[in-house]
């Protein structure tokens, strides 16, 4: 799947700059300096049995490089880097952290997303910049602390809508994201309230051709007020 700024260079409606050939993936260069040690306990319980659990914007270039580390090493993704817009979020208890989310441009095109809104090519060409994807949410090893996933992904919209504004000044109208069916059963997004829309048929766009490399996700998307349809037509 592509996101929005690589799709609208290839339709040629803008023009980047020449590539860095050097990898994206600096996890396999050169591996990170981070003084960090995973706890040796299993934090437990109810979401509600905590009251120090803080949801921190990533900021300065040693937040970044700690998120890189921590989603790297335990998202089943890895990261490899983005391209265009995009969010992070580190979730503590006290100074442990237990989550990482990021957020990203939309994907270029979404069959199930796109007949939901009922776009054509020119109005989503217009309008895909005011949907951001949920592109990495991981939450750890020594966390296993009930409703904590939903708990964050409520706190979080409400955050990357502000942060994403005034970064970017974009609204942001709807929130979507992918879920493998085979690994995951999507229950935290439902719990958030997001809506299950359909699957994805298992393609994704490559440099000239569509490559079918059979992987089936859940789409998922979150509506953030009564009118969001109606402003992603809007023309």
């Amino acid at each position: 799947m592509q996101t929005i700024i690589t799709r609208l260079e290839k339709d040629n409606y803008i023009k980047l700059p020449a590539p860095d050939r050097r990898s994206f993936n600096r996890f396999k260069r050169k591996k990170l300096e981070i003084e960090f040690k995973e706890p040796n306990y299993v934090l437990g319980g109810k979401v509600g049995d905590y009251d120090a659990i803080t949801l921190r914007r990533v900021n300065s270039n040693s937040e970044n490089t700690f998120w890189r580390y921590l989603v790297d090493r335990y998202h089943y993704l890895g990261y490899n880097g983005v391209v265009g817009r995009f969010e992070k979020y580190i979730a503590y208890l006290h100074k442990t952290p237990v989550a990482c989310l990021g957020w990203t441009d939309a994907c270029w095109k979404v069959g199930v997303r796109d007949n939901w809104i009922g776009w054509d090519k020119p109005t989503r060409v217009k309008n895909l910049r005011h949907i951001v994807n949920n592109f990495r949410f991981v939450i750890f090893p020594w966390v296993n602390i009930k409703y904590l996933a939903s708990h964050l992904l409520s706190r979080n919209i409400r955050s990357v809508s502000t942060d994403w504004k005034n970064q970017y000044h974009i609204e942001i109208y709807l929130y979507e994201t992918f879920v493998e069916m085979e690994r995951f059963s999507g229950c935290c997004y439902k719990a958030a309230n997001w809506l299950y829309l359909g699957q994805t048929k298992g393609f994704s766009k490559g440099k000239d051709v569509h490559v079918n490399h059979g992987i089936i996700k859940d789409v998922y998307i979150y509506i953030p007020n009564k009118d969001s349809k109606e402003l992603l037509l809007w023309n």
